[in-house]
C-alpha cells in the first residue's frame, strides 16, 4: 500500500539555514497494517504523516501509493488521492465550527460529487457505528471532545478511505473516551483498512501491530510487520456518472461557500458581514433610485409634451408678454417696441410653409371686467380655437373636467360660449351650483358656460392659475376687443418629424414679411430634446455615484476577504486535506463572496422599492421599470464577481500542510 524510499524533506530556516525534517526514510506498509510512528517533538512525526497523507512533498527520494508515484502528481492529482484514499483524524479535531456532525461528515463526499442524498445516508451510518446517531445535528461546539474525535473518525471513512492518518488522537481525551477512539481505529485496521497512528504515548505504540520510532529525521527503530490484512475493506464509494459527479460537486461547493456566509454572518463576522452588504446595498439603492426618478423626469416631460401637442408650434412677436391693459403698445413699463402678429401672418403661414395642417390664431384680453348675479371679479379671457385638440385635451394643455371644448363652427358663428379654469369658476360659483348652462358677463357681453377644465399640472409648479374663460377667437375679436394685432398663432404640422424644419420655414417667411428675425417659437421638440439630456445627465451624474460606491465597496469586500484567507487558512487546510481541488477551495471562497453581493443587492431592491412611495409622497417623478432594478443587482453581482477572484486564488494557492498547521 505505502513505499518510501530514500525520502528527505528539508525546510529553509532563519537567514537561509536549510533545515532537514526527515533524512533518507524507507518505509513499506501493508494494507490492512496498524503502525504506531513515535518519536520525541521535534522528530519528524508532523512531517512525515503530511508527506504519507500527501498534504506535503518530500525534497528528495520516491513515494509510491497504491501503486502511484506522487512526487509528479500535480496540486489536483494529490487532492484526488487524499479524497480516494485517505482519512484523516488529528489531534484538535478540525471540524468545521459552523457545519453540523453530519456535515462535517458529508465533507468528503462533497468535494468526491457524491449526491446529497447518498452524503447524507453514509453520514448517518458511520455516525451511528460510532454511536453518534442522535448528535448528528449538533454543531462541534455542542459535543464533548470524545465525540468530536469520533465524528472526525467518521469523517474519515465517508469516501472509503483506505488509509486512516491519526496525528495524536487521544491527545486531548480522557481515558475513558480515549479508549473509545483507539477501539474504533483497531475495528478500522481489522476490516482491512490501513491506521497510521502518530503518538508518543508508549500504551498506545504497544497495541499496534508494528512501531516505527523516529529520532531527528530518521527511522531508529522498526518492530516490522506482525499482522498481514485478511479481509478488503469496504469499497471506497459508489460509482457515479462523470457528469451527475460534476454537477454535484460544484453545487456543493456553492452550498458550502453560501452556508459559510451564512454562519459568518449568524455566529461569526457579523460587523464584517454587516458593513459588506451595506456598501452593496447603498450602492443598488442608490442606482435603481437615480435611474428611476431620470425615467420619471424624462416620461413627465414627455406627457407634458404629448398633452401640449407634439405637432403644435407656437409662434409669438420677440419679447412678447401680455399687456395689462388688454391693448398692446403701453404697459406700465413705458412702450413696449416690438412688431405685433396679424391674422395675415397666420394666413402666409398656413398658405405658404409646407407640411402645415392648419393655424389657429390667439389673443388674450386682461383684466376684463366678469360677474355672475351680485358676483363680480376680473377675468382673464382667452380667443383661442384648439385644432389640434386629442380626447380629453383642450388649447395648452387644458383637460376637461365636465363640459365641451369650443369648436371650430362656434368661432365661425360668433358663439357666445365660454369653458371656464377652476378659479374663475369658484368665485363666480362659490356654492354648489353647477355651471354648466348658466350664464355669465364678460363686460357686458352675455356667456353661457358649455365647459370646465380641471386644474392643470406642470412639471415644477403644484399648479398653474386658473383665472381665465375661453371663448371662441372671432367672438372675442368682434365683441371683446378693438384692437387688430393677434398675440400668438398656434401652427399645426402634417409630420411631427419634420417639426424642426417647420419651425426654420416659418422663421424664413417671417423675414421676408416682417423685414427681420422678430418672431419666437414654442414646440415640445425642445422639451423633449431637454427631457433626453436631462436624463442623460442624471444617469452620469448620479449613476457614476451609484457606479463608485459599488467599486468602493467591492474593494472593500475583496480586502476583506484577503484577510478573511488568512484568517481561515486552517479551514482551508481541512478542506484541502480531505479531498478539496484548487478549484473547490476557489469556488467557495467566490461563492462567499457572491452571496455578500446577492443579499446586498436583494436588500438594495428592497429599499429602494421602499423609497418609492417616499418619492411619490415629495412629488418627485419616478418611472420603476424592472430593468432600472436588475441593471444594479447584475452589476452589483459582477463587481463582487470580480472582487472575489483574487482572495480566491490566494486560497487556493495555500499549502495544504502550512495552511493545517496555522493558529
Amino acid at each position: 500500500m505505502i513505499e518510501l524510499n530514500g525520502i528527505s524533506r528539508s525546510f529553509e530556516g532563519a537567514a537561509g539555514v536549510q533545515v532537514k525534517a526527515l533524512r533518507d526514510i524507507s518505509l513499506r506498509i501493508a494494507e490492512g497494517e496498524l503502525v504506531c510512528i513515535t518519536g520525541p517533538s521535534g522528530s519528524g512525526k508532523t512531517t512525515l504523516m503530511n508527506i504519507l497523507g500527501c498534504l506535503d512533498r518530500p525534497s528528495s527520494g520516491a513515494y509510491r501509493i497504491a501503486g502511484r508515484e506522487v512526487r509528479t502528481m500535480s496540486a489536483d492529482g494529490l487532492a484526488w488521492l487524499r479524497r480516494r484514499l485517505f482519512g484523516f483524524v488529528f489531534q484538535s479535531y478540525n471540524l468545521l465550527g459552523s457545519a453540523t456532525a453530519r456535515e462535517n461528515v458529508e465533507l468528503p463526499g462533497l468535494y468526491a460529487g457524491l449526491s446529497r442524498r447518498v452524503r447524507k445516508k453514509r453520514a448517518d451510518s458511520f455516525l451511528a457505528q460510532l454511536g453518534l446517531a442522535d448528535r448528528a445535528g449538533h454543531l462541534p461546539g455542542e459535543l464533548s471532545g470524545g465525540e468530536q474525535q469520533r465524528v472526525a473518525i467518521a469523517r474519515s471513512l465517508m469516501n472509503g478511505g483506505r488509509v486512516i492518518l491519526a496525528d495524536e488522537p487521544t491527545g486531548g481525551l480522557d481515558r475513558e473516551n480515549g479508549e473509545q477512539v483507539l477501539q474504533a481505529l483497531e475495528r478500522l485496521a481489522a476490516a482491512g483498512r490501513t491506521v497510521l497512528i502518530i503518538s508518543h504515548n508508549p500504551k498506545i505504540a504497544a497495541r499496534a501491530s508494528r512501531c516505527i520510532e523516529l529520532r531527528n529525521g530518521r527511522v531508529i527503530g522498526d518492530t516490522g510487520r506482525r499482522l498481514t490484512r485478511t479481509r478488503s475493506p469496504e469499497e471506497a464509494i459508489p460509482p457515479a456518472r462523470k457528469g451527475q459527479a460534476m454537477l454535484s460537486r460544484v453545487l456543493g461547493v456553492v452550498g458550502a461557500g453560501w452556508n459559510a456566509f451564512r454562519a459568518g454572518l449568524t455566529r461569526g463576522a457579523r460587523l464584517r458581514a454587516a458593513l459588506l452588504i451595506a456598501a452593496i446595498l447603498t450602492a443598488v439603492c442608490w442606482g435603481a433610485v437615480v435611474m428611476s426618478i431620470g425615467e420619471g423626469t424624462y416620461r413627465e416631460m414627455i406627457e407634458t409634451a404629448n398633452t401640449m401637442g407634439l405637432d403644435t408650434i407656437q409662434v409669438m412677436p420677440a419679447d412678447w408678454r401680455p399687456a395689462p391693459t388688454g391693448e398692446y403698445g403701453t404697459s406700465s413699463n413705458g412702450p413696449r417696441n416690438f412688431l405685433p402678429l396679424t391674422q395675415a401672418d397666420a394666413r402666409a403661414i398656413r398658405d405658404q410653409i409646407p407640411n402645415v395642417r392648419d393655424v389657429s390664431p390667439y389673443v388674450m384680453l386682461i383684466p376684463l371686467p366678469a360677474r355672475r348675479g351680485s358676483i363680480a371679479t376680473p377675468v382673464q379671457v382667452i380667443g383661442f380655437v384648439d385644432l389640434g385638440a386629442k380626447p380629453g385635451r383642450g388649447s395648452m394643455g387644458y383637460s376637461l373636467e365636465a363640459g365641451e371644448f369650443i369648436t371650430p363652427s362656434e368661432d365661425e358663428n360668433l358663439e357666445r360660449v365660454a369653458v371656464l379654469e377652476p378659479d374663475i369658476r369658484e368665485r363666480l360659483f362659490p356654492s354648489k351650483i353647477d355651471p354648466l348652462g348658466q350664464e355669465i358677463f364678460i363686460g357686458n357681453i352675455a356667456f353661457r358656460v358649455k365647459g370646465l377644465y380641471q386644474r392643470r399640472h406642470i412639471p415644477g409648479m403644484l399648479f398653474v392659475a386658473g383665472l381665465a374663460a375661453h371663448v371662441p377667437f372671432k367672438t372675442a375679436k368682434a365683441m371683446l376687443t378693438s384692437r387688430n394685432e393677434i398675440d400668438q398663432i398656434y401652427v399645426y404640422v402634417e409630420d411631427a418629424d419634420l417639426l424642426f424644419e417647420t419651425v426654420n420655414a416659418i422663421r424664413d417667411l417671417g423675414i421676408r414679411r416682417r423685414g427681420g428675425d422678430t418672431l419666437r417659437f414654442g414646440h415640445m421638440g425642445e422639451t423633449i430634446q431637454e427631457a433626453k439630456k436631462t436624463r442623460a445627465q442624471l444617469w452620469l451624474v448620479l449613476g457614476a455615484t451609484a457606479g463608485c460606491v459599488l467599486v468602493a465597496g467591492n474593494v472593500s469586500v475583496s480586502i476583506i476577504m484577503l484577510m478573511s484567507v488568512r484568517a481561515r487558512r486552517r479551514e482551508i487546510g481541512i478542506r484541502m486535506a480531505l479531498g478539496a481541488r484548487q478549484r473547490d477551495i476557489q469556488w467557495q471562497f467566490m461563492s462567499e463572496t457572491l452571496a455578500t453581493g446577492v443579499i446586498g443587492g436583494l436588500l438594495g431592491i428592497a429599499v429602494a422599492l421602499a423609497c418609492l412611495p417616499l418619492l411619490a409622497w415629495f412629488e418627485v417623478p419616478f418611472e420603476p421599470a424592472a430593468w432600472f432594478f436588475a441593471v444594479p443587482f447584475a452589476c452589483a453581482l459582477i463587481l463582487s464577481f470580480l472582487a472575489a477572484i483574487a482572495p480566491a486564488r490566494r486560497a487556493a494557492r495555500l499549502d495544504p500542510a502550512q495552511a493545517l498547521a496555522a493558529d
